[in-house]
């Protein structure tokens, strides 16, 4: 799918064998794009779901949906996570909650973070970024603020050349509370990304 729309991929570092992914979000594509690199479980909002071509990819794939907004669901993480990790599945999420114009990394929320501090299960930071051959990414594959889907998604497919880059770091060992987590991953994140600290 992610071939069909245009995009090439490459990839640096090792996928980490178990436990958690932690990556930067810039768009729908970031699902694709990892998941063409290594079979993974990926952690959604709920509406994603629902979405036309996207939502029928993920939930293909296994997708796990939660309403971040909803304590309870939060609460749930752990139950949710446990049966993939277990089998040697690594399970990705987005820490920031949300997409950005992949200009700057937002702050990590910590919450999803619990599960592997109660089960000390490694966490893998990762870096995704995207140039676009005579385009803008911030707006012709960065998916944020105020986009409608379809329209994004058809500019997307008519731009020339994609490239997807992502970048895998060295799995961060048990020990550390979530917000400790939170912190010590966006900082690789960023570093990943080569932006000044």
């Amino acid at each position: 799918m992610a071939h069909c729309a245009g995009v090439t991929i490459q990839s640096s570092g090792t996928f980490p064998t178990h436990g958690l992914l932690t990556c930067n979000h810039v768009s729908y594509m970031d699902i694709l794009v990892l998941a063409s690199i290594h079979p993974q479980i990926f952690l959604s909002k709920s509406d994603v779901r629902d979405w036309p071509i996207i939502g029928w990819l993920t939930r293909c794939a296994g997708t796990l949906y939660i309403v971040r907004s909803d304590k309870s669901e939060v609460a749930r993480v752990p139950q949710m996570f446990e049966p993939a990790v277990t089998q040697n599945l690594v399970v990705t999420l987005f820490p920031e909650g949300t997409s950005s114009d992949g200009r700057q990394v937002l702050p990590f929320y910590s919450s999803l973070l619990e599960p592997a501090v109660q089960n000390s299960w490694n966490v893998t930071p990762a870096w995704i970024e995207y140039e676009v051959k005579g385009g803008d990414a911030c707006h012709d594959v960065a998916y944020w603020g105020n986009m409608t889907f379809l329209p994004h998604l058809i500019n997307l497919c008519a731009q020339k050349q994609t490239l997807a880059t992502v970048r895998f770091g060295t799995p961060i060992p048990p020990g550390l509370n979530r917000k400790e987590l939170a912190r010590e991953l966006r900082s690789n994140v960023q570093t990943l990304g080569r932006f000044k600290l």
